[in-house]
């Protein structure tokens, strides 16, 4: 039986003397004396993926290699080899398509270790709301694949050739029930928060460093040879527009992913403080890289983005600060990314 879950065995049995309170203390218990996994071991494996992914010197997947193997052989790092592997989308040795074979390889390591171990009833509090989430992203995907087939049936509007809807669904129903069983794990087990925090670091650090040496570099440094035809393809991703600088990408093939993958790991790396008030470091920080990555970019959608969401983390702080210092400047940038989104 697979030790990915370190409260294995909880099934919620009404047995004599086990209520809800003595199952919840015992499995408490449990989850604080599962072995957390060290920060040199977490540094060193991030340092040997990003090697493989950014040289790739055997293959062009060699980044996904790596991250699927370790994933498979070493269930407890799926949850950190799968935020390694959403931080890099096109690599010399993370080619197209190497991000849904990492998805489609990691998820399925967790759906393993997830059939065969026994957890606690899905009744867990922080289960509720992740389970929440999940109802509606799997909503809104029926919703998306519905539309897609009635344009595809009726010819409203062309569907891309190249990417059947009927398989992106697919897809991405894997990538949300994923995402689940990684909040699952994670959840369980409270020592596995600040190692997640470190690796979204880490993958923070690569993706600003890729994108500072494509501004002396060129855009196409760091690209595979596949990555490097679909971005030259885009002649705003080559050519200095009236900003009198390409439009960056980072370790990714859209200047959009380069500013919301940003997004997505500094608010991952918000839930593992697990602080009930916002620290002003974090908000400085949320707000410099996100503009940083919204500017390298040139997306004005996602600077709105930022600019809303800081509103909101400011809120949790100072009702009063975040109206007084962010409304104007919401309002603004939000009509803007409309206007050009």
């Amino acid at each position: 039986m697979s030790d990915a879950y370190p409260l294995k065995g909880f099934t919620g049995s009404r047995s004599r003397g086990v209520g809800p309170i003595a199952l919840h203390s015992q499995s408490t218990k449990i989850s604080s004396q599962s072995t957390s996994i060290s920060f040199a071991k977490i540094l060193v494996v991030a340092c040997l993926f990003y090697l493989l992914a950014d040289l790739g010197l055997i293959t062009p997947y060699d980044g996904v290699a790596f991250a699927i193997g370790v994933s498979w052989c070493a269930s407890r790092w799926a949850p950190y080899m799968l935020v390694l592997s959403l931080s890099v989308h096109d690599a010399p040795g993370m080619a197209h398509p190497s991000i849904y074979l990492a998805v489609a390889g990691i998820g399925l390591a967790l759906i393993r270790d997830f059939l065969s171990s026994r957890v606690p009833p899905l009744q867990h509090a922080g289960l509720q709301k992740i389970t929440g989430l999940v109802v509606v992203a799997f909503m809104a995907l029926v919703y998306a694949t519905g539309l897609s087939f009635w344009h595809q049936s009726f010819g409203h509007y062309e569907q891309a050739s190249s990417r059947h809807y009927a398989l992106v669904s697919i897809l991405a129903a894997l990538m949300i029930f994923t995402a689940w069983l990684t909040s699952l794990r994670v959840i369980l087990d409270s020592s596995m928060r600040r190692g997640l925090g470190m690796i979204c670091c880490i993958a923070l650090l690569h993706i600003l460093t890729i994108s500072v040496l494509q501004v002396w570099q060129g855009p196409l440094f760091g690209a595979s040879q596949p990555g490097a035809l679909i971005i030259s393809e885009d002649a705003q991703l080559i050519e200095a527009g009236e900003r009198m600088v390409s439009r960056l990408t980072g370790p990714f093939l859209t200047p959009n992913n380069l500013a919301s993958a940003t997004a997505a790991l500094l608010l991952i790396v918000l839930t593992t403080l697990n602080l009930r008030f916002i620290p002003v470091w974090y908000l400085l920080t949320y707000v410099s890289l996100g503009s940083c990555a919204s500017l390298l970019g040139g997306s004005r959608s996602m600077l709105g983005y930022y600019a809303v969401t800081t509103g909101l983390l400011c809120w949790n702080r100072s009702k009063l600060l975040s109206l007084v210092l962010f409304s104007p400047v919401v309002v603004w940038l939000t009509l803007i990314g409309l206007e050009t989104s």
